[in-house]
C-alpha cells in the first residue's frame, strides 16, 4: 500500500504536534516535570498499564470522533 503525500504530511504533522506538546512540560516547568516523572516511575506495573490503556483508548476514541 503506497502512502500519498498528503497522508505523509498528516502523519509527520501529528508527530510534530506530539513532540511540541511533550516538550512543553520540561521546557517551561522542569522541576514539576521531574516530580511527575518520578511519581510515574513509582507506580505499580498494573497502574501504569491501566494509565497507558486509558490514554490509548482515549486517543483512539478522539481520532474516531474526529474522522466521522
Amino acid at each position: 500500500m503506497k502512502m500519498s503525500l498528503p497522508m505523509i504530511q498528516i502523519v509527520l504533522g501529528a508527530i510534530a504536534l506530539l513532540l511540541i506538546l511533550e516538550g512543553l512540560g520540561p521546557a517551561f516547568f522542569p522541576e514539576q516535570w521531574r516530580g511527575l516523572i518520578q511519581m510515574i516511575a513509582e507506580l505499580e506495573t498494573a497502574q501504569l498499564q491501566n494509565m497507558g490503556r486509558a490514554m490509548l483508548f482515549l486517543g483512539a476514541g478522539l481520532l474516531l470522533f474526529l474522522s466521522v
